[in-house]
């Protein structure tokens, strides 16, 4: 999904350049990539037509059930073959692991994770990954793809699925060795711009960044979102 080169206006935060996307090669698999959606997803419409898509995390806003039951029904209804989600920060509702004082009741959070991981997800094409891989073929005769998403970013605001720098390592024990495509909420540190916020600060997590780079092989596509001015 290619990002227009220029911030986008406030009344129109998704904008997809170009659009339509070119026809798509035969033989090959298309992804399309989204991230911090925020309860503002973009209508049908402007979502390319692809095999696979992708939501980096943040489908909610501050632990709004409103807001993530609009989400998880728009994901419900978009047609790809295969879609793989993660959560972020702001998904306090599909966080069990939330101390008290932050945690939204157990109930509301079984309620949200069993609509993401049960049966009407796998009918909708939904696979929805913490800290775990899966293994697809977006088209019958083509490639198999295997995948590993964590919702995890370093500590700071808002506070679901986030990890002080001692807690990284065990973060991404579970990264597996040979992974196509690495998903994750929070980018690696630098030196790219797409971790840096709008005061300069690289935001992205160091250990993720070593991970990516002691891999042997992959991942051919790394995906993430978390640091909103750092998109691209």
């Amino acid at each position: 999904m290619a990002i227009s080169p220029s911030p986008p206006p406030s009344s129109a935060p998704f904008l997809v350049q170009p659009f339509p996307p070119p026809p798509q090669p035969q033989g090959t698999t298309r992804f399309v990539l989204i991230s911090d959606t925020h309860g503002h997803p973009p209508p049908a419409s402007l979502m390319p037509e692809g095999d696979v898509l992708i939501h980096a995390g943040d489908l909610g806003r501050w632990g709004r059930q409103d807001v993530l039951d609009g989400a998880i029904g728009w994901l419900e209804a978009l047609p790809y073959p295969v879609k793989l989600v993660i959560a972020g920060n702001h998904d306090s509702l599909l966080d069990p692991s939330l101390p008290a004082y932050h945690a939204p009741p157990a109930s509301s959070v079984s309620k949200n994770r069993s609509r993401l991981l049960g049966p009407s997800a796998r009918k909708a094409n939904i696979h929805y990954l913490e800290y775990t891989s899966f293994t697809f073929r977006a088209r019958p005769s083509g490639r198999e793809w295997t995948v590993w998403g964590s919702p995890g970013s370093p500590a700071y605001g808002s506070p679901a699925f986030q990890y002080t720098s001692q807690q990284a390592e065990g973060v991404y024990a579970s990264l597996p060795p040979g992974v196509d495509i690495l998903l994750t909420h929070s980018p690696p540190l630098g030196p790219t711009p797409l971790d840096q916020t709008s005061r300069g600060v690289h935001a992205g997590c160091k250990v993720l960044a070593r991970k990516v780079r002691e891999l042997e092989v992959g991942p051919w596509l790394h995906v993430f979102g978390h640091i909103h001015e750092g998109w691209g």
